[in-house]
């Protein structure tokens, strides 16, 4: 269940608060644009993460490089998503 408007809302302000941090774009494709069959954001997000600098933030490197990873993986799934 729960409020996807609302939820985008957080997801939208969590991604301009902070918008180096790779696993929120992640996190919002993976969870929320599947669950409203949203196939162009989900796929406009994980591009954003592909061509985003992973090391903009020194102290979240080894994280972001996972999350591209992790977008890699849900654009080669993309089909069977939606």
């Amino acid at each position: 269940g729960g409020d996807l408007k609302k939820s985008e809302d957080y997801f939208n302000k969590s991604i301009s608060l902070a918008p180096a941090y790779l696993a929120t774009k992640v996190l919002m494709a993976e969870a929320l644009m599947t669950k409203k069959q949203d196939r162009a954001t989900f796929e406009k997000l994980l591009k954003e993460v592909l061509a985003a600098d992973e090391k903009a933030l020194p102290d979240v490197v080894p994280e972001n490089t996972v999350e591209k990873k992790k977008a890699t993986a849900l654009l080669a799934k993309v089909e069977d998503l939606f």
